[in-house]
């Protein structure tokens, strides 16, 4: 820890308002630079007050670099899932690192064999994911807490091995992209679900992505069942929802952070947690200006 940054955490504690608010405006200043050093004076303190201002700054500073890492992701060109989905749990898990949910994610995709996929058809390749995420990994959706804050974070998702039908169907589609298998995202109101597109290359860009494109749709709430049109058809009818062109359609990986950050304020509002709910709907505005 350098000596200026020694130095303004001792001041922390001051007394005077005045000397308090200059300290934090120049520790918010240092940004990420000064976490650990912040955290590390954070567990050692027993003073409540410190600590309670030390708190409130750790998460002003991540909450800030989680604001602006998701502003560059999403005016960027590489939408890359796993990386939104990391931005988002470490603005919770702050000693959370993208190598961590590397590790996790190539120890499910070394059980795939990449040589064995080339020679699959579409649902061969899918028995194949659903066999290693489902029976080997164990994954499966959590039916006793289905909408706490936990079923969102893909750290928690990928240790625990249980989620919510979004958080399932990002691990499914950051697993299947990783090997080439062309799925989308579809924000189907019953519950998020994956297309399968009829792309050999895998490389059809999202607005050419078509309903006659769609070879089927797979369900990870349900372990990965597959089904038709006609199955969308019948639970839309079953649930009394309109037949919306986009409910069959892809829906992109933007529109899946934006459900992934809906889904964590519904989820803290639940329980009252309103610093945290008032933070995410910040990032929810940044996702609402396309």
């Amino acid at each position: 820890m350098d000596s200026e940054l020694v130095a303004l955490i001792r001041l922390l504690d001051d007394p005077a308002p005045a000397i308090a608010d200059s300290v934090n405006k120049r520790l918010l200043e240092r940004g990420t630079e000064a976490l650990p050093g912040l955290q590390e004076v954070w567990k050692k303190t027993l003073d409540p007050l410190l600590q309670n201002r030390l708190s409130e700054l750790i998460q002003r500073i991540q909450f800030s670099s989680t604001f602006h890492e998701l502003k560059k992701w999403k005016e960027g060109e590489q939408h890359d899932l796993l990386k939104a989905s990391f931005y988002i749990a470490k603005n919770q898990h702050i000693s959370l690192e993208l190598t961590d949910l590397q590790k996790e994610i190539n120890n499910i995709k070394n059980d795939l064999n990449d040589e064995l996929l080339a020679n699959l058809t579409p649902l061969e390749k899918i028995k194949l994911i659903n066999h290693v995420l489902f029976d080997i990994h164990g994954f499966t959706r959590n039916t006793s807490n289905y909408y706490a804050a936990q079923n969102s974070y893909i750290n928690d998702v990928l240790q625990q091995k249980k989620g919510n039908a979004l958080s399932l169907g990002i691990v499914y589609l950051i697993i299947a992209n990783s090997v080439g298998i062309p799925l989308y995202g579809v924000d189907f109101p019953v519950d998020f679900i994956l297309a399968y597109v009829d792309a050999p290359t895998g490389n059809l860009a999202l607005h050419e992505v078509r309903e006659k494109d769609v070879l089927f749709y797979i369900n990870p709430n349900l372990n990965g069942t597959v089904f038709g049109r006609r199955e969308l058809d019948y639970h839309l009818t079953r649930n009394r929802f309109d037949r919306k062109i986009e409910y069959y359609h892809a829906c992109g990986n933007i529109r899946t952070i934006e459900l992934l950050i809906s889904n964590l304020v519904n989820a803290y509002e639940q329980v009252a947690a309103i610093e945290r709910a008032k933070n995410l709907k910040k990032l929810q505005k940044l996702f609402m200006h396309r």
